[in-house]
């Protein structure tokens, strides 16, 4: 988590969301690595080895201060109360993340 958490969504009913996030986003350094982010949903963290139950955004490199901006949409099936959180990656150096969004929409609940 950074220092200012989320942000964070509870799911109000079990049912399947489609969930949109962003940011804005930046990298301190010149090694090829730049920031992510992805949607940890209930228990399942955001990783690089599934995109099933979450989104995980890989950026484009960035060298130097760019700003990249960056948003993603994608269907899941959720428990009611179940909690969705953004969470943040970068494999090396400082990343910056800013204008962070998170949205769910009901397709269909029970």
């Amino acid at each position: 988590d950074l220092a200012t958490v989320g942000p964070q969504i509870s799911a109000p009913f079990a049912g399947v969301y489609r969930v949109s996030f962003g940011y804005s986003g930046y990298y301190e350094g010149a090694d090829g690595s730049g920031p992510s982010a992805g949607v940890k949903v209930a228990a399942t963290e955001p990783n690089d080895g599934s995109l099933s139950a979450y989104e995980r955004l890989a950026a484009p490199w960035m060298v130097g201060y760019r700003r990249h901006n960056i948003s993603k949409t994608f269907y899941v099936t959720v428990s009611a109360a179940d909690l969705l959180k953004m969470r943040y990656i970068t494999s090396a150096g400082t990343g910056y993340w800013s204008d962070r969004i998170l949205e769910i929409d009901p397709i269909y609940v029970q």
